[in-house]
């Protein structure tokens, strides 16, 4: 096929690389088998950290709670800035029903930004497919997601439900 990104041809890998790749990913996520794994149907995440938001901004300090659904195309980071520099906001960052969306509300109450469209639901389900890292049980509960190997050593993998047909590609090694 045509890659229009790179604007070169390559030539889709045959099933059984598929297979290899998936096994690699599976075998680097799940060092103990895929047994446990099956049961862990959502990953909770609290992370701490600062931002910067343009180059040469401010770093801002935030806090940020983000559930991931492994059964289906769905997470919600949500972040909460502030501090006594400037005046709080949280920022929602999420893919949820087949639709992505940023909103930035000032105090968590008063919207001050919010966007969707065709744009941020494609850039929303890329963010989640590649989640699979840190919720590697995606794979294995998420019974509408279809891998490809366009290339040597490459995992392609979408939602087949998904209309913006956003893809992730994975590159596998040894």
């Amino acid at each position: 096929y045509v890659d229009d990104k790179k604007g070169c041809y390559m030539e889709p890998q045959p099933d059984g690389e598929i297979q290899t790749l998936l096994a690699s990913l599976k075998e680097f996520c799940f060092p103990g088998g895929e047994d446990a794994a099956r049961g862990v149907r959502r990953v909770n995440i609290t992370q701490r950290g600062e931002l910067c938001s343009n180059l040469g901004a401010r770093w801002m300090p935030f806090t940020a709670e983000q559930q991931i659904d492994a059964t289906q195309s769905s997470f919600c980071w949500e972040a909460r800035f502030g501090g006594r520099w400037f005046t709080p906001f949280v920022v929602t960052d999420a893919y949820q029903q087949s639709h992505g969306r940023l909103a930035v509300k000032l105090g968590g109450l008063i919207p001050v930004r919010k966007f969707v469209g065709p744009d941020v639901d494609r850039g929303e389900i890329q963010r989640y497919l590649s989640e699979i890292l840190i919720c590697p049980s995606i794979p294995l509960n998420h019974p509408s997601l279809e891998f490809t190997a366009p290339a040597n050593h490459t995992l392609r993998v979408r939602d087949r439900i998904d209309p913006t047909g956003a893809t992730v590609d994975f590159e596998v090694s040894e």
